[in-house]
């Protein structure tokens, strides 16, 4: 496991903190974290969960319609998951 003095793994300057400090002060509590500008960062990560999880069940429902499954279908299944995960 690298140390935090490694020179692949430098030290980020706002993750440094004092010893007794294990946290940010930010992640003190749910009222501070919200009010740090975080917010829209969660919401974001909400909503792009929720539009990846829609897209995903119905590939699964399409894909498990399907009789047999040939390479070329699971090369052009992969090819529209790119796609839409360029999207």
């Amino acid at each position: 496991m690298p140390d935090a003095s490694c020179s692949r793994h430098p030290a980020h300057p706002s993750r440094e903190h004092s010893a007794g400090e294990r946290r940010p002060a930010a992640w003190r509590s749910i009222g501070t974290l919200l009010a740090s500008g975080l917010e829209w960062q969660l919401l974001g990560f909400a909503i792009s969960f929720a539009v990846i999880a829609a897209f995903w069940r119905v590939n699964h429902r399409i894909m498990s319609g399907l009789r047999a499954v040939s390479p070329g279908t699971i090369v052009a299944n992969l090819a529209v998951l790119r796609y839409l995960s360029d999207a």
